[in-house]
């Protein structure tokens, strides 16, 4: 029989805040998610270069509510709109102190999951291509 396996990723992510500590569960289908998480990894990038890239406070507030809405997004593929929302509320609506103590988690735990499973992929596209070519 063949067998067909999805990749998950089932964690839990711990935050404290003035003693209080809140746990949230995630549980992602890692193929389910990549293409939002790609997406809004680029959104975050782009948004730096154009923070970098500003010419006056405009510009700058522009790129700064740019990344707000790019973390936001990228919170959202990775845990989902509920623990999103609780994650603002512990850090005041701050998309950017939020990045900056969560993307440790992102990058140690969710992206090279999400690498390991783009590559996966690709094997299996060259694996059809080499028996489409017989």
């Amino acid at each position: 029989m063949y067998q067909v396996k999805r990749s998950r990723i089932v964690e839990q992510l711990e935050i404290e805040d003035n003693g209080q500590k809140t746990v949230l569960d995630v549980d992602i289908n890692i193929e389910g998610i990549m293409r939002d998480y790609n997406k809004a990894q680029y959104a975050i990038a782009q948004a730096q270069q154009s923070a970098q890239k500003a010419k006056d406070d405009k510009d700058l507030q522009a790129a700064e509510e740019a990344m707000g809405t790019a973390i936001l997004s990228l919170f959202r593929v990775v845990f989902g709109q509920e623990q999103t929302d609780q994650i603002l509320e512990i850090y005041d609506n701050r998309p950017l102190d939020m990045l900056g103590d969560i993307a440790p988690f992102i990058a140690d735990v969710i992206a090279p999951r999400i690498h390991e499973a783009q590559q996966r992929i690709q094997e299996r596209y060259k694996q059809v291509n080499k028996r489409g070519n017989k």
